[in-house]
């Protein structure tokens, strides 16, 4: 609230917060495993949950963990299909949006998708659409010029099952900040908080304009053996861009970026690749000019 300048008027009584593991609040478990393996699913919970929704006019309810509100095993799709099926039900009877957040499976060497959720997929099936939370990767923070041990600040996030994932820069990105309490003195400093804001990346693409890339594709034209297509080959042609916008290839962000500039410019058109020998006689992949670009 203090992040968003707001205060309790603002939000009258539209805010409810209630811990499912609290002592005073019941729990709330829509279903159980029986002692034969199967689900029950607990109707008075549910109709009470609903009855409360309808009396409060909740128009939106998050329930994190998704896994609190059950405990059936999570493996089991039979069990959660139950379950997320109730909590489908419970939506439309109280007429309110219900998100459900859950964990995905650890991994350390790809980026999550939706159906890297643990347990069963049964759940994924029955949403209506599933957010990805994704940490900034180590090759995003590079081109986005954001230092290695900032990184961790910063998430995107998209719909996984309505969307493939867009590409970095236009995905939905959000970064942690402090926000300071305003209760420091004499005995030390205030403390803070983490919250979490809205954050514009910037457009690493951009600025690139119709002269520059007609620079680029004169100099593949006048120095094709220097229009290599791999980024690993002495001759790059990711170096002749780099002539062209000032860029060093020394900066890894610089780097990447270059290379998805080459390419978008071979999807497009404006370059394409063959297959030639070079001074080995060897066959190798090179960059050419397609379609020359207009200067008005």
């Amino acid at each position: 609230m203090k992040l968003w300048d707001l205060t309790p008027d603002d939000l009258g009584d539209r805010l409810y917060i209630d811990g499912v593991d609290s002592l005073a609040s019941p729990r709330l478990k829509l279903a159980v495993a029986d002692r034969i393996g199967g689900v029950t699913l607990q109707r008075p919970v549910s109709e009470e949950l609903i009855a409360e929704l309808k009396a409060r006019r909740i128009d939106y309810l998050d329930v994190d963990p998704f896994v609190s509100s059950h405990s059936v095993d999570e493996n089991d799709n039979g069990a959660i299909d139950a379950v997320s099926k109730e909590w489908v039900r419970i939506a439309q009877e109280a007429n309110c949006a219900v998100a459900l957040a859950h964990h995905v499976r650890k991994s350390q060497s790809v980026e999550a998708s939706a159906f890297d959720a643990r347990g069963a997929v049964s759940m994924i099936n029955a949403a209506r659409s599933v957010l990805v939370f994704q940490k900034m990767s180590k090759e995003t923070a590079q081109e986005f010029g954001i230092a290695e041990c900032d990184r961790k600040g910063f998430f995107s996030v998209y719909d996984d099952k309505n969307n493939k994932a867009p590409p970095a820069a236009r995905s939905e990105w959000y970064e942690f900040v402090g926000v300071g309490l305003g209760n420091g003195d004499a005995t030390g400093p205030e403390d803070s908080i983490g919250a979490v804001q809205r954050w514009e990346a910037p457009n690493t693409f951009g600025g690139v304009s119709a002269r520059q890339l007609l620079s680029v594709q004169r100099l593949v034209d006048e120095r094709p053996d220097e229009a290599r297509k791999h980024p690993k080959a002495r001759g790059w042609v990711g170096k002749l861009v780099a002539e062209v916008l000032g860029r060093s290839l020394d900066d890894p962000g610089d780097a990447k970026v270059i290379e998805k500039m080459i390419a978008t410019w071979c999807q497009n058109g404006a370059l394409g690749t063959v297959e030639r020998a070079n001074h080995k006689r060897e066959v190798v992949e090179y960059v050419e000019v397609r379609q020359w670009a207009i200067v008005e």
